[in-house]
């Protein structure tokens, strides 16, 4: 399968393609194809599974809190960043050009659902959706059926 091929959607503000479903892995994985533009990116949260990104091109700012330690860094082409399961993080695009990366989700599921139920489907990348916020119920539900938790930062 080649970069290009697979289902896409327009979550949040990112444009993503899916490589490996659950049901591809037996449930171990889900891996995804993250395209991410300039200023885009994830507010800071927690959920049940690990997170593990592989930054293909371009450059993030990730930033990692776990209980009061913060850390912030810039992750760079060929760097791999792992997120431990219910560790609150967060990335940011601060750069003029689109950040594309491999994004692992263990174990596949719930991931996998909420980008399906709440992304927007792309069918053309020459004509992709403006990006979508959800409002406040549609956070309230996320967070309920997905054990996703959105976590302000703390000061560093």
């Amino acid at each position: 399968m080649h970069l290009e091929e697979g289902r896409k959607f327009r979550v949040l503000t990112d444009l993503i393609t899916f490589k490996l479903g659950g049901s591809d892995t037996q449930g171990t994985f889900f891996l995804i194809f993250d395209k991410v533009e300039p200023q885009g990116g994830v507010a800071m949260h927690r959920q049940s599974g690990q997170e593990t990104f592989i930054i293909f091109e371009g450059e993030l700012k990730f930033t990692i809190q776990q209980n009061d330690e913060v850390s912030t860094f810039t992750a760079s082409r060929g760097a791999v960043v792992h997120v431990p399961a219910g560790v609150a993080h967060a990335y940011n695009n601060t750069s003029t050009s689109p950040t594309s990366m491999f994004v692992l989700f263990t174990p596949a599921g719930k991931t996998e659902q909420f980008f399906e139920r709440f992304g927007v489907p792309v069918t053309d990348e020459h004509m992709i959706p403006s990006p979508v916020i959800p409002d406040a119920e549609t956070l309230r539900i996320m967070q309920q059926e997905y054990n996703i938790q959105l976590v302000p930062p703390v000061a560093n």
